[in-house]
């Protein structure tokens, strides 16, 4: 099968929205039928793509899928043959003004993907420095099996000439196309999480971003565009097949849908759709859950941003509780905060939550970024087995920890590098199970069948 596929890393930039954000919103102006994947734990980019983009976002990172076979999985079952797939990837941060420390991570994904990569290294320096820059990267990604790069941009060029000269330093020293360059009046500062969560896609902050890909569109010959498709064409046609599950028949899961809780990805919901689920999405704001649905998921994201609607939908709540109570509830990460007893917010403040789960939760500032943990079974349950483990991200700024005897914690979280333990976690009653982090369903699909077919 045919998955045109590409991988776009960008030169990392604290503070300004990632260029291939940029990039991907002007493909999907231009009438580009895209599927979005991002690589590492950066709930920003992934947000900016939900928000310029209008589309889903899927989280692909070897780190999370915990095997090359577990990633091909959900790649397949994440892609499109009739679209462009792109994967924004970190490429490394900068060092000095001539190099960069290479993301290895998104040199591996490219292998495993069987797929170019096309660098946009920042290019606000002298032509000299970023062609340097540019030869450098080469030197590094040759070291890498599979990493390979027929193309590159520029981000952040100051004027067409010096973008003239740096193509022709290129040209003299490397065997990559220059693709064009993304001018320095199109860059944007990012907005915080708080900002970009609490934004819908036609908001003045949604659209005053998707200028900045307009500007790019409206400049005639600027990037090559119909090289990205290209490139995308060339990987190899995909080999791996789709994941085989057991079905579920007539399983109904209902999603709380809000702008604020969008922060893992579609990941689980994949997962639900390929196990023979049928989803059921729920607005916070103005439904409530059919009397047939089996489950409820709580996505993770800024949960408290979201108890201002859902204070106001009493039936919601009502119901709610009802799923913990009987049929089988799993939250997780900033969702599962409003579960619980009190939820502390990053002003210092104290709210209520719902007070559907023994837990007592808070939010701190964030980046967006996260931790690589691992969560293991420490006695057999809902999920996991003893000893049986899922992969996952802690979210940068949340916590929670058990308030009261009610309930049991079933779960410890483990450092995926030193291994050391974290925390507790998995705070089950009933069927319901809430968790601080945000888990990678396709690390261990089978957990999330069992817990569905104890319902």
């Amino acid at each position: 099968m045919q998955f045109p596929r590409l991988v776009l890393a960008h030169e990392e930039r604290e503070g300004i929205v990632p260029p291939t954000v940029i990039l991907a919103s002007a493909l999907r102006q231009r009438g580009y039928p895209l599927r979005l994947f991002v690589a590492g734990v950066d709930e920003r980019r992934l947000r900016l793509l939900q928000l310029l983009c209008g589309l889903d976002v899927t989280v692909l990172d070897i780190r999370l899928c915990a095997t090359p076979h577990n990633l091909r999985a959900l790649f397949s079952a994440a892609a499109s043959s009739d679209s462009l797939n792109l994967i924004l990837a970190p490429l490394g941060e900068g060092e000095g003004e001539d190099d960069i420390r290479l993301d290895r991570h998104t040199a591996r994904l490219a292998e495993l993907l069987e797929c170019d990569i096309l660098p946009v290294l920042y290019g606000g320096t002298s032509s000299a420095l970023a062609a340097r820059k540019a030869f450098n990267l080469k030197k590094k990604l040759e070291k890498c099996r599979g990493a390979n790069v027929r193309a590159l941009l520029f981000d952040s060029v100051l004027n067409p000439k010096e973008y003239q000269l740096l193509e022709i330093e290129v040209g003299r020293h490397l065997p990559w196309i220059c693709l064009g360059y993304i001018p320095r009046h199109i860059e944007r500062k990012i907005p915080s999480l708080p900002q970009l969560c609490a934004q819908k896609p036609n908001s003045s902050l949604a659209v005053a971003l998707c200028t900045a890909s307009a500007q790019l569109n409206a400049i005639e010959g600027q990037i090559e565009w119909q090289v990205f498709s290209s490139l995308a064409r060339l990987a190899h046609d995909w080999s791996a097949a789709c994941a085989q599950f057991e079905t579920l028949s007539q399983v109904r899961v209902a999603i709380l849908r809000h702008e604020a809780l969008s922060l893992g990805g579609n990941n689980l919901e994949l997962l639900l759709r390929n196990l023979g689920c049928e989803i059921v999405d729920v607005s916070v704001s103005d439904e409530i859950i059919p009397v047939d649905v089996h489950a409820l998921y709580v996505p993770h994201g800024l949960g408290y941003l979201s108890l201002v609607p859902l204070s106001a939908n009493a039936p919601l709540r009502r119901d709610m509780g009802n799923f913990v109570l009987g049929k089988g509830l799993f939250a997780e990460g900033g969702g599962s905060l409003i579960l619980g007893e009190s939820i502390g917010l990053p002003t210092g403040r104290e709210v209520k939550g719902l007070g559907l789960m023994p837990i007592k939760g808070s939010f701190a500032e964030s980046s967006g970024r996260g931790e690589y943990i691992e969560v293991r079974g420490e006695a057999d349950g809902l999920f996991l087995g003893k000893g049986e483990t899922i992969r996952g991200c802690w979210p940068e700024g949340i916590s929670a920890k058990k308030s009261s005897a009610a309930g049991r914690a079933e779960w410890g979280v483990w450092d995926v590098e030193d291994q050391a333990r974290l925390s507790d976690d998995g705070f089950v009653i009933g069927r319901s199970v809430a968790t601080q982090v945000r888990l990678e369903p396709w690390s261990a699909p089978n957990a999330f069948r069992r817990w569905l077919k104890s319902l």
